[in-house]
């Protein structure tokens, strides 16, 4: 009787149902290990989770190179057209020309052999966006001045604003009626 007593006992250890003595709490301790284990094991939704993750991670990644080569596309271009660029040459025959929006970004040439005048119009008449540049060029044996209309300021350093013959300047606007002329001038 005495050992099925020590048997039940052993047994009572494994199945962590005796919580007497040493032997008992590290057979409960065990079990309650083994079942934490087996909850942890029991990995179905982290492997869901881990694989949703990482396919989340694969599509970042792959936008991340999609972007960077439509960024590198966009920059070649805008170098290419940047380098390749040829202006349009708006020739004026007339000994006057006020500036118009199709000469904003192109080269005005005033042909002529007397004595020409551009006129710089204000924003309210013809808006040009703030940065716009119109190169100037002068031929045919006259000088071309640059005069601003009522209401515009054209700064130029010297306070010139003649081109000689030949001559060539870059106006640009500034934005609020004030332009910034330099170039070839003279007095």
């Amino acid at each position: 009787m005495a050992n099925s007593r020590v048997l039940q006992e052993q047994l009572e250890v494994l199945a962590g149902t005796r919580r007497q003595g040493n032997q008992g709490q590290a057979a409960v301790r065990r079990a309650d290990y083994d079942q934490g284990l087996a909850k942890k094991t029991d990995n179905t939704a982290f492997t869901a989770y881990q694989s949703t993750v990482d396919a989340s991670l694969a599509q970042a990644a792959q936008d991340l190179v999609d972007a960077q080569t439509a960024l590198q596309d966009n920059i070649d271009a805008l170098d290419d057209a940047k380098s390749n660029k040829t202006r349009t040459i708006n020739a004026y025959a007339a000994t006057t020309h006020t500036l118009v929006l199709g000469d904003a970004a192109n080269i005005v040439q005033m042909a002529h052999a007397s004595a020409k005048t551009l006129t710089v119009p204000a924003n309210a008449t013809v808006a040009f966006a703030a940065g716009t540049q119109i190169d100037l060029l002068t031929t045919g044996g006259g000088t071309m001045l640059v005069s601003p209309a009522g209401g515009v300021t054209v700064q130029s350093a010297g306070s010139r604003y003649t081109l000689k013959n030949l001559g060539m300047a870059t106006l640009v606007y500034l934005g609020s009626d004030v332009w910034v002329l330099d170039g070839n001038l003279v007095t």
